[in-house]
């Protein structure tokens, strides 16, 4: 099962997997390391938010949810809440004290837009009953479909735990998964390496990408990183869509 992390703590788990820290950073991770976290239970969305002058960057938005309603999507900008504009990571706060009614100014395609409507009221229960699991271990199948390794580094806004696991268990129903490609080195040529590098140093944990996943009961569901080799060019590599998380298979596990 996931435990909630402290958000220091998530921002040393990603510079961890980016190796930009140590364990030791746990209580002082790097400033300029990204952090992927869940706004507030009652909006929705996962957003990034190491950029807040620039706005919360939407990265995921939950299926249902108070984001889906009022319209936001992937990509958006929101840069004030109710008017306050946003400070650095503090949508929560402002969240918290909008007492359930909500006007977001949002940047989309650099035009500003006004949306309004209810937050939710909390954690929602799970339209089925059950649970689940999701991995990303086993063979993938790398010839036949260009599916590589990945890792899932947040799931439902949640830092996925520092020591390793086999798969993480989930309730049934709908989860948003942040996925970090994990594809082998030798699929790129010297110059296309050096471009991938140049990209994953610039934009850190912004290079992780949202996958929504629902969860039947006893099943597991395997998440890895499609390679699109029609992409490997400079623009491809630079703008980071030679990649797409997805779920490649599943097959029936009893679930406690």
């Amino acid at each position: 099962m996931l435990t909630r992390l402290p958000l220091a703590l998530a921002a040393a788990l990603i510079a961890l997997l980016l190796g930009h820290g140590t364990a030791a950073s746990a209580a002082a991770p790097d400033a300029g390391v990204a952090v992927v976290a869940l706004a507030e239970q009652q909006l929705g969305a996962v957003l990034d938010t190491r950029t807040a002058g620039d706005g919360a960057l939407v990265r995921a938005v939950t299926p249902g949810g108070a984001a889906e309603r009022l319209g936001l999507s992937v990509g958006d900008r929101i840069v004030s809440v109710n008017g306050r504009p946003l400070g650095d990571g503090d949508i929560e706060r402002l969240l918290a004290s909008a007492k359930g009614q909500v006007e977001l100014l949002v940047l989309r395609d650099g035009r500003e837009r006004r949306v309004s409507g209810v937050l939710d009221a909390g954690t929602r229960e799970p339209a089925k009953r059950g649970c689940g699991y999701v991995t990303t271990l086993g063979t993938t199948p790398r010839s036949k479909e260009s599916v590589f390794s990945a890792l899932i580094t947040m799931i439902d806004g949640e830092s996925t735990p520092l020591t390793p696991v086999n798969r993480h268990e989930l309730a049934a129903g709908r989860h948003v998964l942040i996925v970090d490609e994990r594809i082998d080195p030798q699929r790129f040529n010297n110059a296309q390496r050096l471009q991938r590098q140049l990209m994953r140093r610039e934009l850190r944990a912004r290079a992780y990408k949202a996958i929504v996943v629902d969860i039947e009961p006893d099943r597991t569901y395997r998440v890895g990183a499609r390679l699109h080799r029609d992409r490997l060019d400079r623009d491809g590599i630079r703008g980071n869509t030679f990649w797409e998380p997805v779920v490649w298979s599943s097959f029936a596990s009893r679930c406690r």
